[in-house]
């Protein structure tokens, strides 16, 4: 079964629809065991506020790691939308911009950590 933005946005005020038209995203929201088993040791699942300057533990992070915790970051990404669109409120910044603006922040996380490592470890070999 696949989740997508569109679906949860179509019960959404307009307002609030038209703010998300450009996004596209789909998620499985299947898991199997061992994904979840694996998040409860993933490094880029924890926080990171005992390495020097809050940066990644990149000596920890394995390829394995990326997948659930990309997944678990489109999950909570698609929970803040979510959030967002079941707000019964009258759509105003403070409860429709500023939560949007902040949704994702674990995908932003994950996603910033792939693409450096990606960078990084791209060699002609």
């Amino acid at each position: 079964t696949a989740t997508t933005v569109a679906a949860l946005f179509s019960r959404a005020p307009s307002t609030t629809r038209s703010i998300a038209a450009s996004l596209s995203l789909s998620l499985s929201t299947a898991t199997s065991t061992s994904d979840v088993n694996s998040c409860t040791m993933n490094p880029l699942l924890s926080p990171w506020t005992t390495q020097p300057f809050n940066l990644p533990p990149f000596k920890d992070i394995q390829t394995e790691h990326f997948k659930p915790a990309l997944e678990e970051g489109m999950t909570a990404h698609l929970e803040d939308l979510k959030t967002i669109i079941d707000n019964d409120e009258e759509p105003t910044f403070e409860n429709v911009i500023v939560p949007y603006d902040r949704a994702g922040g674990l995908l932003d996380k994950v996603s910033s950590v792939y693409g450096n490592m990606c960078s990084s470890l791209n060699t002609d070999e």
